[in-house]
């Protein structure tokens, strides 16, 4: 077990950077009116604090900008929204996801923390918080977030891994981890045959 292990623990720590780089690919596809209008609610004010059509026109755009990795154009375009409407959480959320990709840690934290200050229900944001504390070693902390998400919205498939992966590495809770991979498998529709060929292992040592 200890060999496999070892093994297992080099390839999870690499699948944990790729997943954080996808989390941050989703985050800056996620819909532009879906992000605003959650912003709105959390608000309570749509009429004051609700996006024009030019605000979200805008938005697309840096999204656009974001997916060709075009991050110049995105983070010039997101900052002109903050400055025209700084009560929306989406453009922070994604400065914040630009941030981790110029790997500039402290910086996304605090983008990332205002874009929940302004809608606390934003899971993306919250499962980057959590990848932000497991890079700084703060496992209660990560361990927090990744929970906050996934209690707001529990087929968030990517909250359920990364907490997975935390007790399986980080925390060396078999039980847990075999939960939170279990229901990842279960809303990826079993697509991840590694994950799935470690969950049966995992499993079969709590027998």
């Amino acid at each position: 077990m200890n060999e496999i292990k070892s093994t297992k623990l080099m390839v999870l720590r690499a699948a944990l950077v790729r997943l954080s780089l996808i989390t941050m690919l989703i985050l800056s596809g996620c819909s532009a009116n879906k992000t605003l209008t959650e912003s709105q609610a959390s608000q309570g004010t749509p009429e004051k604090l609700g996006p024009t059509a030019q605000q979200k026109e805008a938005y697309n755009e840096a999204l656009t900008a974001l997916d060709k990795k075009d991050y110049a154009k995105a983070e010039f375009i997101l900052k002109d929204l903050n400055q025209s409407n700084p009560e929306l959480s989406g453009p922070w959320a994604n400065l914040g996801l630009i941030k981790l990709i110029q790997k500039k840690p402290d910086e996304a934290e605090k983008l990332l923390t205002r874009s929940l200050e302004l809608n606390p229900k934003l899971t993306k944001a919250l499962n980057l918080l959590g990848l932000i504390a497991i890079h700084d070693r703060q496992l209660a902390e990560a361990e927090s977030y990744f929970k906050q998400a996934i209690d707001i919205d529990d087929t968030y498939s990517n909250a359920h891994y990364n907490l997975a992966l935390l007790y399986d590495i980080y925390l060396q809770d078999i039980n847990k981890a075999a939960l939170h991979y279990r229901k990842y498998s279960e809303l990826t529709q079993n697509t991840d045959e590694e994950t799935l060929n470690w969950l049966e292992q995992l499993e079969a040592t709590l027998r």
